[in-house]
């Protein structure tokens, strides 16, 4: 079972999106994506689990389930910073969807996004899509992502461009899709999936600059390296300390035994990111619990245990702490009978 962490970018792109729906919106009522990472020292990142939550508030406030199909419709690619500037002086689209795949997997753990030869169309290619995260899944984080890619083929080739196939791993409202984006569906794929020609992989972007673009990558890809270890790092004693939770043993020297290193060590290297055990735990609790009330056969007084509370009560109240409702009222909320 797997946290996730998630670029600020994408929910940005969400706020923007709300305020053009409501030019007059103040921003004290739009949603709160959810507070900041606190081990990725720069603050743009945040937990999957809060920003799941977050899109859901969102369909709520819109009352639009279909909503992450319209996020990037007039998306200007270069607000993305290195990222942007590389994709849009790439020579070729499939340069600029390499930069992209490599992009996502940084500023979204857990996730595969790849090109592979299409299953279903003689020259194309299906670019992937899927978020491996055990117990947490959302529709709108796929619909987005699809939107994402289908904008920047158009932003880049064609602006009338649709995909030849869409694939998806879920089934829901499936017509609705369909008419969005004016391509045939198909529904409960292992992976989710736009189909592109090949020869439109191939075309050359009129506006890109070589010069510019290798420098862009280089950047990007020294921020991989430095990323890529604390990411791996504080994802694996997430898991261990999840791991730990229902045995009552869930302290630092056990995490630390568990992490193959000592005491001293594993505080150190907390400490070098002005982050405490405590901090970690808490926080493991937090978004390990929306996991397992997305599970609806798990029991609360089981989820409450999992997490390493010897009674329902005391995750009630940590609960209502984290997200100012019970865990009942968020089941309630989310998963209406």
């Amino acid at each position: 079972m797997v946290s996730g962490t998630i670029s600020r970018i994408f929910s940005d792109q969400v706020l923007a999106y709300l305020r053009t729906l409501d030019e007059e919106v103040s921003d004290d009522l739009l949603p709160e994506p959810g507070e900041a990472v606190q081990y990725l020292e720069d603050g743009s990142y945040l937990y999957l689990s809060d920003f799941y939550q977050f899109l859901n508030r969102v369909e709520t406030l819109t009352g639009n389930p279909d909503f992450g199909w319209d996020i990037y419709q007039d998306f200007d690619f270069r607000n993305m910073g290195i990222m942007g500037y590389a994709i849009v002086n790439s020579t070729h689209l499939k340069d600029a969807i390499s930069v992209t795949c490599d992009y996502v997997q940084l500023v979204q753990s857990h996730t595969e996004v790849f090109l592979r030869p299409s299953l279903h169309h003689p020259d194309c290619m299906d670019l992937c899509y899927r978020v491996n995260s055990e117990g947490l899944a959302s529709t709108h984080d796929t619909h987005m992502s699809l939107g994402f890619f289908i904008r920047l083929i158009q932003y880049l080739c064609n602006p009338d461009w649709s995909p030849v196939l869409i694939g998806l791993t879920h089934s829901e409202r499936k017509q609705n899709i369909s008419e969005k984006t004016q391509s045939l569906l198909l529904a409960e794929q292992p992976f989710n999936f736009v189909t592109i020609e090949n020869h439109i992989l191939e075309v050359q972007i009129a506006a890109s600059d070589q010069r510019l673009y290798d420098i862009m990558c280089s950047n990007l890809t020294e921020k991989i390296d430095q990323q890529s270890e604390t990411l791996s790092f504080f994802q694996e004693l997430e898991d261990v300390i999840f791991q730990l939770l229902s045995d009552e043993e869930c302290g630092i020297d056990k995490a630390a035994e568990h992490m193959c290193m000592s005491r001293r060590t594993l505080q150190r290297r907390l400490a070098d990111h002005d982050v405490s055990f405590s901090y970690l735990v808490d926080n493991v609790r937090r978004h390990f619990a929306c996991q397992l009330l997305h599970e609806a056969a798990i029991s609360m007084i089981d989820i409450a245990l999992t997490l390493g509370y010897s009674e329902l009560a005391a995750f009630d109240r940590a609960f209502k702490r984290w997200h100012g409702i019970t865990p009942t009222q968020y089941r309630e909320l989310f998963f209406p009978k």
